[in-house]
């Protein structure tokens, strides 16, 4: 859904920060005053219009012996000025463009807290001391069982306060006592057992929107895999794998998939549908880290053997993790033509052999001009049939959806009695699922399975860091509702499911099942017409 909370993020961020503190050093008396303060600190400041950011704080002296600081926002470090320091308080005036912004920090048992003031808007500063060594950036690996303890204090405090209705589907008491069980599990106070059991938590709290981002110092197997039916197949794979594609996993380190799909599953929100469940545990699966915290592997870093089979033989392949951050060009099974769909944020072209327009809508980035081509190519072909692919829209801005897209859309059928296709599948997910059922309202025929996310529900995600380890939770700040069908699934008019074979040959379902009613579209359509459920 719409993400506008990074506009304000992007503009606040810049006032408070690049703004605000840029420039000089501190000016300090030497000696002792202001030496309880010295030190780096590390933590989450949050406000109505900036959301939550992760920050480092740096105090200490320069060559004159005088209190300097500066403040990381991960992008590099950026002068302090104006710090008064007061026994274990400090206080800072800052101005960005004639605006006054105030800091005010307290030093207690080795956390740095305090508020921000801009304006009219008050904010939180939670800061706490860092171990020498620690890293810069979230997580933090050296964190004591008490910063642990406070993190989870954090989350259970906050979180209903920031969520739009947290107990929808969890009860408070069950909340409170999932948090108190993770609590007394010697395993939560590393980032790999806190990650897995808050993401077991917003897993049962029931919006997908509400969950654990996996942190960025965490590690996957450079595979993408995908639940045909019952079987998880190597769909992409790094080139040194390439040889696995089609091939299904059996097993991991030893450890049968049903097992590692039921302890993923618990990752995965319970109030979504069974699509979303498919399109999220082969994610979970792949996480080396949460594999680990399951207790199927000892080392998230360390290699792994792989047991997979194909028509001919089973065999064992050693996969070594990488960096979730690291990029990789994956070989896919489905061949360039399917990597180039995967890939594309919005692109379309005309199959003369169907007489098609067809556009794949992955992403909301640059709709608008990105459609320009689209429509060029719909009013060209009057004669043609249009096919909007979302099976892998994953969201964004909806009302950018509709009037970029649905809107111009909507004319264009109208005046023109031309049919409209939408394929949606399992990934589709919030925006995406809004737009898909805007498109069907002005007449368009879904293909494919049913989406993962359902249509009404809690979207609008924000996001939550917790003070001490940078874990970031999202939760959701709006409740919609798209369709008044009871089952709140948004299902295909046409059900055509994902086919390993098809893809297998490089040739995609929906576009398959183009090709073959290609010469009886007119008593198909004439039967959509008249059967075409409500939404």
């Amino acid at each position: 859904m719409i993400r506008s909370h990074h506009a304000a993020r992007a503009f606040f961020s810049g006032v408070l920060f690049l703004a605000s503190f840029a420039s000089s050093a501190v000016a300090q008396p030497t000696g002792a005053h202001g030496a309880a303060l010295l030190g780096r600190y590390g933590g989450v400041i949050s406000g109505p219009s900036l959301g939550d950011v992760y920050v480092i704080l740096t105090l200490d002296r320069d060559a004159t012996n005088e209190i300097r600081g500066n403040v990381s926002l991960g992008s590099g470090a950026i002068s302090l000025t104006d710090v008064v320091i007061s026994g274990e308080t400090m206080t800072a005036t800052l101005q960005y463009s004639g605006t006054p912004v105030a800091l005010h920090l307290t030093l207690e048992q080795n956390r740095l807290h305090g508020r921000y003031q801009a304006g009219p808007e008050v904010g939180v500063i939670l800061l706490r001391r860092m171990l020498p060594g620690e890293s810069n950036g979230p997580v933090l690996r050296d964190l004591s069982a008490a910063d642990w303890d406070a993190d989870f204090e954090y989350f259970a405090q906050q979180l209903p306060l920031r969520h739009a209705n947290l107990f929808h589907l969890i009860s408070r008491s069950q909340f409170q006592a999932e948090v108190a069980a993770m609590e007394l599990l010697p395993s939560s106070a590393t980032p790999t057992g806190a990650v897995t059991g808050l993401g077991r938590i917003t897993a049962d709290v029931g919006d997908a929107h509400t969950r654990v981002v996996t942190p960025p110092s965490f590690h996957r197997y450079p595979l993408q895999v995908f639940w045909f039916g019952n079987h998880l197949r190597v769909v992409a794979a790094e080139p040194s794998l390439s040889m696995i594609l089609g091939d299904e996993v059996i097993a991991i380190n030893g450890v049968s998939i049903g097992r590692i799909r039921q302890a993923a599953d618990t990752l995965v929100s319970k109030g979504e549908t069974a699509w979303y469940e498919l399109d999220r545990t082969p994610v979970y699966m792949m996480s080396a880290e949460r594999l680990q915290a399951f207790g199927f592997i000892k080392d998230a870093s360390s290699p792994v053997d792989f047991k997979v089979r194909n028509d001919k033989f089973l065999r064992i392949i050693r996969v070594t993790p990488i960096a979730i951050t690291k990029e990789v060009q994956f070989a896919q099974l489905g061949g360039t033509e399917y990597a180039k769909r995967a890939e594309a944020s919005f692109a379309s072209i005309y199959l003369p052999a169907e007489n098609l327009v067809y556009a794949v809508f992955n992403s909301y980035d640059n709709l608008p001009s990105a459609a320009a081509n689209f429509f060029s190519l719909v009013d060209s072909h009057p004669s043609a049939r249009i096919l909007i692919d979302m099976r892998e829209n994953g969201g964004g801005d909806f009302l950018v959806g509709r009037s970029a897209l649905v809107e111009p859309l909507s004319k264009r059928i109208v005046s023109k009695s031309r049919r409209l296709y939408v394929a949606i599948g399992r990934a589709t997910f919030s925006a995406g699922v809004t737009n898909a059922v805007d498109l069907k309202k002005i007449g368009a025929v879904l293909l494919g399975e049913p989406a993962g996310e359902r249509p009404n529900g809690y979207q609008e995600s924000r996001d939550m860091l917790l003070p001490n380890s940078g874990i970031t939770i999202t939760y959701s700040t709006k409740s919609y509702t798209n369709v008044s069908d009871s089952d709140n699934i948004l299902k295909p008019d046409v059900e055509i499911d994902p086919s390993f074979q098809l893809l297998r040959q490089h040739a995609d379902p929906i576009l398959n099942w183009f090709q073959r009613h290609r010469d009886s579209y007119v008593e198909f359509e004439r039967q959509q017409t008249r059967t075409q459920p409500s939404v």
